[in-house]
Formats: C-alpha cells, structure tokens, sequence
C-alpha cells in the first residue's frame, strides 16, 4: 500500500523517515479517501470516474464531489508541509516509534486547514517537539493553538521576550503597572492580556502579584543567610547580592502548562528595552546589583549556564 504521505524521504536521516511512518499511519482515518483513489480502492473519486463514465451523476452530484475532492487535496497538501517542515527540527538520537498514532491523529485533526506559512511553521515545531520527547504537547495546548491566529500567536511571541531565567526555572518577569508602556507599545495591552488568559495561556493578576521565594533562606525563617541571585536573559546575566530579601516579586503574569508549552515553539527575539525594565524592576525592590561578572566574565558564566540549564523557551 502506498504512504499517504508523499514525501521523498531518502535526503533524510532515520528520525525523518520513521516520523514520516508514524504520519502516514497516523492519518488514515483523516485522508482516507486520498489514500483509497491511490491504491485504486477509493470510494467518492472513484465512483465519481465510473459514475461519469456511465454519465449516471447530476451536475450538483458532480459539484459536491469536486468540491470533497478540492479539500482533500488541499488538507493533504497541509498535512504533508507540515510534516517536512517539522523534519528540520528533529533529535536524530530520540526515538521517533514512542510517538502515539491517537496524538497525531488528534494533532492532524487540528491543523490540517492550515494553509498559512507562519502557522504551518508553528504547527512543524510542535509536531517535531511531541516527536523527540512524548509527553510534550498536551492535547489541551493542541486546542488552544488551533484557536489561535497569526496576530495572536505573534503577540504571545512579543510576551514571551519578558521571560528570563532565575531561582532555576524560565518564568515571565513582567510587572504590567510599572512596565504597561512598553507593553502597550508592543501590543500587549490590558484586553490583550485578559484574552490571552481567557485561551488558557495565562494567569493574569493585576491586583495581587507573583513571587518565588529567596531559595538562599533556611527553613526555619533565618534571614541573615546570604547568597546571590542570577538573571540569565538570553546572552546576558544579572547578579545581584541577596542579604534580607525573602522573595522575588516576579509581577502579576505567569505562564500555565499551556502557555509553557506554546512558548516553547514561539520566535523569542531578546529585546534590550525589555532587559532594563528587567533589571530596574528587580533593584526597585532592594536587591543590590553586582559588577562581579562583565565582559569576558559574563560571557563565560552565559555559556557554563546554557549548558548546564535545561533551557525549553530561551533556546538558540
């Protein structure tokens, strides 16, 4: 039987080929009738020859099958894009035959109307991400990408670009009050943001606020231990003396799980406005900033941290 996807796979390595399998099994049940006008079993296009032949078909009968035909093909068209475009993102050293068939199903049920470059390209990264590690992409955060368009998914990119990394893990560092100028010259205004939270991708408090509280405390409250927090953003870090400081505000936005997920295959573009408010934010509640590491310094210290960092949204 043939694949039902056309793809030439022999310019690619063995993970393209096997996720090419795992496709190509994956989406029967969606390209169904595709595959069957293939392999000379297909039931609407060809009863559609036969039917003609035999001049048996109305001309509305003619037109509803053109019409099924036309967005096979292009859904076909989608599914098969996709799959190329994911194949450049590919582990070699993962092990593709891990990826459920149900997922891709799922995941091709999603975004098979897909026509749009940027999306498709969105779309590619998750496919490839779900393959190198399952588990990855959840079905939720499947819907949630479905639903959203190119300006939306542009936006989220722009939020992302307010992530850094400190107390050991990726998290926005964005206080919508003192930061809301620039934000709003980004285009993440209020409604924008209050959206973003609706589609799951957010909690957005803008009363209250987020923390993480100062690892370098001991358990029992003692606040006279001291240690140094570091801000890693992109190809820069921040150091800061810590003393009686118990918690870092972090601001009033958090990423969810799915918002995680999806930030994940955003383009995330280090913004050096975004850094300043960054660094002014963290000094505006007393932390104390360090010149220990500059120039050549810092340089070494970004490169010891992205290596040794389990880095998923701030990667290269």
């Amino acid at each position: 039987m043939d694949s039902l996807i056309k793809i030439n796979a022999e310019s690619f390595g063995e993970a393209a080929k096997e996720l090419i399998s795992k496709v190509s099994d994956g989406v029967g049940g969606i390209a169904k009738p595709w595959q069957m006008k293939r392999v000379a079993k297909a039931d609407i296009a060809v009863r559609k020859m036969n039917a003609l032949a035999e001049q048996e078909l109305t001309e509305i009968e003619g037109r509803a099958v053109n019409r099924v035909v036309a967005q096979e093909t292009r859904k076909q068209r989608n599914i098969e894009n996709i799959t190329y475009r994911s194949t450049s993102h590919l582990n070699e050293e993962n092990d593709i035959k891990e990826l459920d068939e149900d997922w891709i199903a799922d995941f091709f049920d999603k975004c098979e109307n897909v026509s749009a470059e940027y999306m498709q390209e969105m779309w590619a990264r998750v496919l490839a991400g779900e393959a190198n590690k399952s588990g990855s992409y959840s079905k939720k955060t499947i819907d949630i990408i479905s639903k959203i368009d190119r300006e939306s998914a542009v936006l989220f990119s722009r939020l992302c670009s307010f992530i850094a990394f400190f107390y050991n893990k990726e998290e926005l560092l964005v206080d919508y009050e003192s930061m809301s100028d620039l934000l709003i010259k980004k285009g993440l205004n209020f409604l924008k943001l209050q959206e973003f939270e609706t589609d799951g991708l957010i909690n957005f408090s803008s009363l209250t606020g987020y923390g993480v509280s100062n690892p370098f405390f001991t358990k029992d409250g003692d606040k006279n231990k001291s240690g140094e927090l570091f801000i890693l953003y992109h190809d820069n870090v921040s150091c800061y003396a810590i003393e009686s400081i118990d918690r870092l505000k972090t601001g009033n936005i958090v990423l969810t799980r799915y918002g995680r997920e999806v930030a994940t295959i955003c383009d995330i573009e280090p913004d050096v406005e975004v850094y300043e408010l960054m660094k002014g934010y963290i000094e505006g509640q007393g932390f104390k900033s360090s010149d220990k590491f500059k120039g050549a310094a810092e340089e070494i210290l970004v490169e010891v941290f992205r290596k040794q960092l389990d880095l998923k949204i701030m990667r290269k």
